[in-house]
């Protein structure tokens, strides 16, 4: 017996090594991906580079050398908040804009840990997969805005007031208007504080700078050509891959049938009535991340890395969410689509991995925040 007890405790213990040394490993890979990314690439060719074009047009009111390769859908306010990085060379704005989401992660994590949602030994982990999943390289590579606006959403979910929640969201959306859906399903105190100061301060923006730059906004945003892109996990970019498939012909949400649009509606009223009807803060803040990315037109990938802070507080290594973060990696997303290229039906779902990976994951922890312990702002 003494025997067979002592073969267990080994068993657990050399388990337990194995673990930490491919967390360790895992850790290494994330950050040398992180290194690799921010180092070669190049901001004229990515979505940065539309950024820094809207930031110089809102402070002189001039193009800038050159069209965006990808146009700037944020909203004016975003411009202006680009326009002073607009003064430097677009190679050290890069720099710049890259190191202050540096410090927003950093300063996410720190909010985290403190609040005790990540243990000593998830950190190898976490840190990993902030370099290796493809919601990470895409903000990395393409400077997106996102692990800025990850310490004020962290920081709105873990208030243990609704109004309190509702002014951290606010700049965001006054930033990324379409973010407004998240606020739109979570407490009505937190909606209507985050819907009134986000309007103050696009009001003020306009009233100072002029209101047509938010009408062409709209326009641009409503004509919106990227819905087909695999990286599009949304909806509308599901429907559109399925109705369309895939070619080089442009697709906007005025091409997409109205069978999907109201395919839209059903969705929105289920998700209305499951945060309605969530029994804890933590599992309506679950619905209202994931049908907040989900369900607007353009619902990148990136944007599931705001649901850093519920996800931490319910995860669980189960197999479908081992499977919902295999599916959102950068080798199994390529080689999917490349063992797919001459299958066009598989491909047509291999190109919607990123919106699968989406709906398994949030799924997954929907499930679990009906069984975990309350979250720290409960």
């Amino acid at each position: 017996m003494g025997l067979l007890v002592d073969f267990r405790v080994g068993v657990r213990q050399v388990t337990k090594r194995l673990a930490e040394a491919a967390g360790l490993l895992w850790m290494c890979l994330g950050i040398a991906r992180v290194v690799q990314t921010i180092c070669v690439v190049d901001p004229v060719t990515v979505d940065f580079h539309g950024f820094y074009a809207s930031g110089f047009v809102a402070r002189t009111g001039q193009l800038w050398a050159g069209d965006p390769p990808y146009p700037n859908f944020n909203s004016p306010v975003f411009a202006d908040l680009l326009a002073p990085l607009s003064l430097l060379p677009i190679a050290s704005a890069w720099w710049i804009w890259t190191l202050a989401g540096a410090l927003s992660l950093t300063l996410t994590l720190w909010t985290l840990w403190r609040a005790g949602l990540i243990r000593t030994a998830q950190w190898p982990w976490v840190i990993g997969a902030l370099g290796l999943c493809q919601p990470a390289i895409q903000t990395w590579w393409h400077g997106q805005v996102t692990w800025l606006l990850l310490y004020p959403i962290t920081r709105a979910w873990l208030s243990r007031s609704a109004i309190i929640s509702g002014l951290w969201l606010a700049p965001v959306i006054a930033l990324k208007p379409p973010l407004a859906l998240i606020a739109v399903l979570l407490p009505l105190r937190t909606a209507l504080t985050a819907a009134a100061v986000s309007a103050a301060i696009s009001l003020t923006d306009a009233a100072l700078f002029g209101f047509q730059r938010w009408w062409q906004w709209v326009a641009d945003a409503l004509g919106a050509t990227g819905l087909r892109e695999p990286a599009n996990a949304s909806y509308f970019g599901v429907a559109s891959r399925l109705q369309f498939g895939w070619s080089e012909a442009t697709v906007s949400l005025a091409d997409v049938s109205v069978w999907w649009w109201m395919g839209w509606g059903c969705l929105g009223a289920l998700a209305v009535w499951l945060a309605i009807g969530a029994q804890t803060p933590l599992r309506r803040w679950i619905v209202a991340l994931s049908a907040g990315t989900f369900l607007q037109p353009l619902g990148w990938t990136y944007y599931i890395v705001w649901w850093l802070g519920p996800m931490l507080a319910v995860w669980r290594t189960t197999p479908v969410s081992i499977a919902s973060v295999v599916l959102l990696t950068e080798p199994v997303l390529i080689l999917t689509a490349v063992t797919t290229s001459r299958m066009p039906a598989l491909n047509l779902l291999a190109l919607s991995q990123c919106a699968i990976g989406l709906v398994t994951l949030a799924a997954t922890l929907y499930t679990e925040s009906g069984q975990r312990r309350a979250s720290p702002q409960e």
